[in-house]
């Protein structure tokens, strides 16, 4: 979750979202406001809570941006999971700014890009919520927001 912002200053205000995030974010036509999603899981979110939150283009549902935002009992580096879809005259575009992220990220846990996602698919899936998570027993829900 740290990767998300960029730090530039001692306060606790004094960050900015990830420019490569932002930027695909924008690309997909999206309205998401990075650092309120991090502000959330840091000040909000207790551990073993947290949802999924879904944004999807109005204009365009092939564009979207998904965040697993569940904090796991043992996870001491704060890993949340991001989900980007795009239509294929922005994949290219997309797919360049996450793999630079990714790349430049303090923490690589792991990347994938393919034309089917399984976990996706499952996130996705309305009917599957709430969900339990078993290790904390934590009923997550997902909220969708149409933007753009």
């Amino acid at each position: 979750m740290s990767d998300l912002v960029n730090w530039h200053g001692n306060r606790d205000d004094d960050f900015e979202a990830n420019k490569e995030i932002q930027s695909a974010v924008e690309l997909l036509g999206l309205e998401v406001d990075v650092k309120l999603l991090h502000n959330e899981y840091f000040n909000k979110i207790k551990v073993g809570q947290g949802d999924i939150y879904l944004f999807v283009s109005r204009c365009s549902p092939d564009n979207l941006f998904a965040i697993d935002m569940y904090r796991g009992l043992t996870d001491q580096l704060d890993i949340v999971t991001i989900f980007f879809r795009a239509t294929p005259d922005l994949a290219t575009a997309v797919k360049e700014k996450l793999r630079y992220f990714f790349d430049s990220a303090s923490c690589q846990i792991a990347y994938e890009e393919a034309n089917y996602l399984p976990r996706l698919q499952q996130l996705l899936n309305e009917s599957r919520y709430p969900f339990l998570i078993e290790e904390s027993n934590y009923q997550q829900i997902l909220t969708v927001r149409q933007c753009g």
